[in-house]
């Protein structure tokens, strides 16, 4: 199954490979939407396994959240 990201203007299309009715946000709402869940599995993953803060995906992680705030 895929989920492809569209972007139509200020919204972004969402087209899924299993429904044929394509869904839609806007662009804004989906930059929140990332950034708090990248936010939140950071913080599970951190909380369960502190050595993943030494991990060079965690920086790029958390360099990727700053860039949106």
């Amino acid at each position: 199954m895929l989920i492809d990201f569209v972007r139509d203007g200020s919204d972004l299309k969402v087209l899924r490979s299993w429904d044929p009715v394509p869904g839609h946000c806007g662009t804004d709402e989906f930059i929140v939407a990332v950034c708090r869940f990248t936010a939140d599995c950071l913080e599970f993953i951190t909380g369960e396994y502190p050595a993943f803060r030494k991990n060079p995906t965690f920086r790029k992680l958390t360099l990727f959240r700053s860039e949106f705030a």
